[in-house]
C-alpha cells in the first residue's frame, strides 16, 4: 500500500501561492459580508411582518395590478425586413 510520501505533489511557486491565498481570503471576507447583509435583511423582514401583523402598519389601499398589455421596461426588438433593413 502506497503512503502519502510516495506521491509527488507539485506546488506552484511561492509568489503564486501567496496570490491564490490573497484571492481566497478576499472571497472569504466577501462571503462574511454577504451573510451579514442577509441577516440584516431577514431581521428587517421579521420586524416588518411583526408590525403588519400587530397593526402598527396599516394597508390603507388595496393594491390591484395595472392592466397593461406591455411592460414599459421591455422594448420590442426591431424586426428585420427581407432586405436587412429594420422596421
Amino acid at each position: 500500500m502506497a503512503t502519502l510520501k510516495d506521491f509527488e505533489i507539485l506546488l506552484p511557486p511561492l509568489n503564486e501561492q501567496i496570490a491564490i491565498a490573497n484571492i481566497l481570503s478576499g472571497l472569504d471576507h466577501e462571503i462574511i459580508s454577504l451573510k451579514n447583509k442577509k441577516r440584516q435583511f431577514e431581521n428587517i423582514k421579521k420586524a416588518l411582518n411583526h408590525d403588519l401583523m400587530s397593526a402598527k402598519i396599516r394597508v390603507l389601499k388595496k393594491l390591484t395590478p395595472q392592466k397593461s398589455r406591455t411592460n414599459p421596461l421591455i422594448k420590442e426588438t426591431p424586426k428585420l425586413l427581407n432586405s436587412g433593413e429594420r422596421s
